[in-house]
């Protein structure tokens, strides 16, 4: 696993607004410590050195400052 980011907030749809450290793709699954699934990338925005990620969760339980990762390819 790499460590991406970490949680920002929820928007007030639901979805999950987090800082990047690198681009990723739309798609892309993101986890939390342990391996456990947070979501999925929907989008990707902002500057390219520092971008942030739009994630749709699957639950509603990821706190501000959590830090998030994905898969290393």
């Amino acid at each position: 696993m790499k460590k991406v980011g970490a949680v920002l907030h929820y928007t007030r749809n639901g979805n999950l607004v987090t800082t990047a450290n690198q681009m990723v793709r739309e798609g892309t699954p993101v986890y939390l410590k342990g391996k456990k699934l947070l979501g999925t990338v929907i989008e990707t925005f902002g500057p390219v050195t520092e971008p942030y990620l739009l994630v749709k969760p699957i639950k509603l339980d990821a706190k501000p400052n959590e830090e998030i990762y994905i898969e290393e390819m």
